[in-house]
């Protein structure tokens, strides 16, 4: 049987170490790194473990994704990684922009993220997702409404 305990930074739902995946160990291998390591010619936030880690979930996540405008969904994230970090923003905002969208426009699940992102990155990645549902049921929504029912 399985007993329930407190989920750490440090080790997954059943009570095991967060498993790390760097990119070099294999884990990720159909990633392209191009823009990660134009990403990390920039900026040094991109060479730490925890935004490597984020690049790749991304990169999975959204292999094939195209943007409206024919660019590469994870080209956005990495864009969005980068203004964060031109900002100095540190490693777990950086990480948590790489993977801003991905609970919502990808097949990753909540759990998923948890197992390889510390509970603070997902919870930024939490924020965002809530913030941008908000913002676009605004956008479906703003015809419909006047400056009188604001």
């Amino acid at each position: 049987q399985c007993e329930a305990r407190a989920v750490g930074d440090g080790v997954n739902p059943f009570g095991q170490p967060r498993p790390t995946t760097p990119a070099n160990s294999g884990f990720f291998p159909e990633v392209d790194q191009t823009l990660l390591q134009q990403a990390q010619e920039r900026h040094e936030v991109f060479k730490s473990e925890l935004v490597v880690n984020a690049y790749m979930i991304a990169g999975r996540a959204y292999a094939g994704q195209l943007r409206h405008d024919g660019t590469s969904v994870l080209s956005h994230c990495v864009l969005t990684a980068l203004t964060l970090a031109d900002y100095g923003l540190d490693a777990q905002t950086v990480a948590a922009g790489l993977l801003a969208d991905v609970l919502r426009n990808s097949e990753v699940m909540r759990s998923q993220l948890e197992e390889f992102m510390p509970t603070d990155v997902v919870g930024l990645v939490d924020r965002v997702t809530t913030m941008s549902q908000i913002s676009e049921i605004y956008r479906h929504n703003r015809d419909g409404m006047d400056d009188e029912k604001l």
